[in-house]
This record gives structure tokens, C-alpha cells and sequence, in this order.
């Protein structure tokens, strides 16, 4: 079964890669573009609109004793708050939790703070850099990735793997989502 989240990330992607982009009914004028648009229904949209505010979540100091920061966590009220850190600058935040209702683990992380000097500079460290081994086992060496974004990945990547690791057992979930964008 293909789960709404990758159907989106999937969405996304062959929109960039195919020169149009989504967008619900409507919402666009489609006379002067060339490539074709994927348009989306209204029901479409509704379900990924839990995504959107769990990604907009990412930029949340969370507390480990609620799920409260305002129109984000309100956007999908039965989230359960597993894990979380970061400090929104040299760390970004991030969580890990589960919705009941969307049968889904979510890991999220927040995008680029642009106002903040430390997240800034995970951005500009656009270096290549292999992957390391010890966190992507088996990945070929000519693989490489954005050094600043796999530094900023790399502060909370065993937390959230052992966040994901204990809510997979505990839920009996074996979907996971990601959310986030930009270095999120």
C-alpha cells in the first residue's frame, strides 16, 4: 500500500523534475505555462494539509510534556509526542511521534532559521562530503551529500533512529513519515 506521504514527496519531485507543480483546483493560472500541472482535487489536498502542519511543527521549541505550539500542533490534536530536541540555531529542532488517526510515525525537522547566524551556516556549508558509514551502512562511496545538511543531520540522527526504533515496537506502526523542508 502506498502511504499519502509518499505519494507527496513523489508528487513533488516529478512535478520539479517535469518543469510544473501541484497545486488544488483552482488556485492557478495555468494560460502561460508550458509544462503540464498536476492539479489536485480538494480531497487530495485535505489529506496531506495533517503533513503541512506537522512540518510547520518543525520550527517549534517543543517540550517533552506537551505537543502545544499553537496552529501546528493544534492542526493534528491526537499527536503523541515521543522524542525531541535541537536548540533552532547550530541544532536544529526536531521530533519524533506518532498520530493514532493517521497510523503514521512522523519525524520532523525544522527548515532553515533564516534569521538565526548558526542555522544559516548549514546552508552555506555546501561542500560535498561522502557519507559516513558508521549512519549509512553499505552506502556506495560515490555518494555525496551537502555537508552542512548532513552536519545538521548528523546532531540528532541517533536520537530520532532510536525514537523511530522504540515507536515502531510500541505502536506496531510500519509508517514512517518525514517532514520538513529546505535544511528540514
Amino acid at each position: 500500500m502506498i502511504s499519502i506521504a509518499f505519494l507527496v514527496v513523489f508528487l513533488e519531485i516529478a512535478c520539479l523534475l517535469l518543469g510544473g507543480f501541484a497545486a488544488p483546483t483552482g488556485m492557478i493560472d495555468t494560460s502561460a505555462i508550458d509544462q503540464p500541472v498536476i492539479l489536485l482535487s480538494d480531497s487530495a489536498v485535505s489529506e496531506y494539509k495533517p503533513f503541512v502542519y506537522l512540518a510547520g511543527a518543525g520550527y517549534c521549541p517543543l517540550s517533552p510534556a506537551s505537543w502545544s505550539c499553537g496552529m501546528y500542533c493544534n492542526g493534528v490534536p491526537d499527536f503523541q509526542l515521543s522524542a525531541q530536541g535541537g536548540d533552532g540555531g547550530a541544532n536544529p529542532y526536531w521530533y519524533v511521534g506518532y498520530s493514532a488517526e493517521l497510523k503514521t510515525i512522523v519525524v520532523g525537522h525544522q527548515g532553515t532559521n533564516s534569521s538565526n547566524r548558526l542555522s544559516v551556516q548549514h546552508n552555506v556549508n555546501f561542500v560535498r562530503k561522502t557519507l559516513p558509514q558508521d549512519y549509512f551502512p553499505g552506502a556506495p562511496s560515490s555518494v555525496t551529500v551537502h555537508s552542512g545538511i548532513l552536519d545538521a543531520h548528523l546532531l540528532s540522527a541517533t536520537s530520532v533512529l532510536n525514537a523511530v526504533t522504540g515507536l515502531l515496537k510500541s505502536t506496531g506502526s510500519s509508517q514512517v513519515v518525514l517532514v520538513g523542508h529546505s535544511l528540514g
